[in-house]
């Protein structure tokens, strides 16, 4: 008798010790599922930026060509323009020099428009 309750006592200790061990594993499995679940977001999130990133360095890079072009037909726009006011200078005389535009002279077109200054007749009263 006293036999059958020590088998008792041990299979109530390993049916406990077996009950915690579901536990355990139905609390891993669900942690194993959540972490799975997660990883498909990220990677979802992952694809998501790449193709919001892939789209906007498409955008700017047609940006930058459209300045790009733009830059050069101002370029060739100012090089007509410079030309076209080197031959006005010719067709008045080329008496005055044209500014080239890059800030590398020192006279303006407002310099060259006022005639020289007379000099001032001083009096003195005694």
């Amino acid at each position: 008798m006293t036999e059958l309750r020590v088998l008792k006592e041990a299979n109530q200790r390993l049916s406990e010790d077996n009950q915690e061990l579901r536990d355990l594993c139905c609390f891993l499995d669900d942690d194993r599922q959540k972490g799975r679940k997660l990883a498909r977001e990220w990677q979802r999130f992952g694809r998501y930026t790449a193709s919001v990133m892939r789209q906007e360095v498409s955008a700017y890079q047609n940006k930058l060509r459209q300045l790009d072009n733009k830059q050069q037909e101002l370029i060739k726009d100012n090089l007509e323009l410079k030309e076209l006011c080197l031959y006005l200078d010719e067709e008045r005389g080329g008496v005055h020099q044209r500014d080239d535009g890059d800030g590398s002279s020192s006279s303006t077109n407002a310099e060259e428009s006022v005639p020289p200054s007379r000099p001032r007749h001083t009096t003195t009263f005694n």
